[in-house]
């Protein structure tokens, strides 16, 4: 039996990877934006052929800004657990005394607190517009960055309770608890190379060598992220897609290269996504 080259494996998949890597880039507000429209048309087929006034259920306010956590009730439950276990873990690190951890719940629940402002802000421009076929645009608009603040996290490096704990912690207990933080941010920048390359094999398979280099470059050259999430992989892409173009090519043959740099024309396009995200400057 005929084998196929890695190269001529690399072109013949590429299209593959590239839905992958460009596709995959839009999927979650992708989906959230497709439940969306659903919700909509599903309520203009529920609509009574005599039924002139255009109307959207008050129950899918809900559906759409938190999805699959659930209820607004739901979500603040669990955004609740999120923060205990966020300062459990600064604790078992810092040892903190019973006002520092006041402290801490207080910031924490001002971020909670500023995300609903922002739900409820939203809702009542739901509830005024729901009637009005021309502000459909204009009520996803509201809907979607709450959607990405929800599924990014609340307790991220510019948020309340991250200001507070570096107030609040003396510098014995700073020096431990960044220590800590830079373990844990490594921890997880390794998973997220990992996955990363999983990404680019899928397109464009790779041998273990060249696997190894890669990995190194990323080490090397991506600065170790703030935050982290869903778009990990495709920030490790970005920022790849961003270099000299002599630090990556050697690491390639032909066709491979010629295949990253389609996948890199389709990542930059990215940027707007991540800027959202808050994942760039």
């Amino acid at each position: 039996m005929n084998r196929l080259s890695p190269s001529k494996r690399a072109f013949c998949l590429v299209p593959f990877g590239l839905v992958l890597w460009a596709a995959n880039s839009a999927v979650q507000p992708a989906l959230a934006q497709v439940e969306f429209e659903a919700g909509l048309q599903d309520e203009q087929e529920a609509e009574e052929p005599e039924q002139d006034q255009f109307n959207i259920s008050i129950d899918n306010f809900d559906r759409w800004v938190f999805g699959q956590w659930g209820t607004a009730q739901a979500a603040r439950g669990r955004l609740q657990s999120q923060l205990t276990l966020r300062i459990d873990a600064i604790d078992q690190v810092c040892d903190l005394t019973a006002a520092q951890q006041e402290k801490l719940q207080l910031a924490g629940q001002g971020d909670i607190w500023r995300f609903y402002a922002r739900v409820a802000e939203a809702r009542n421009f739901f509830l005024q517009a729901r009637h009005d076929r021309q502000q459909i645009n204009q009520i996803w608009k509201l809907i979607q960055p709450i959607q990405q603040q929800l599924q990014a996290g609340l307790f991220h490096s510019r948020s309340l309770l991250h200001k507070c704990v570096r107030r609040t912690l003396d510098p014995e207990q700073m020096d431990r608890y960044q220590r800590q933080a830079i373990e844990r941010r490594r921890f997880r920048y390794e998973a997220s190379i990992a996955l990363t390359l999983e990404m680019v094999q899928e397109g464009i398979p790779l041998l273990e060598s060249q696997r190894q280099r890669l990995a190194t470059l990323i080490r090397e050259r991506i600065p170790l992220p703030e935050q982290f999430g869903q778009y990990d992989s495709y920030l490790i892409l970005w920022r790849l897609s961003q270099l000299p173009d002599e630090e990556l090519k050697s690491i390639f043959d032909k066709i491979q290269w010629q295949a990253m740099q389609q996948a890199f024309d389709r990542t930059r396009a990215m940027k707007p996504q991540l800027l959202k995200m808050g994942l760039l400057p």
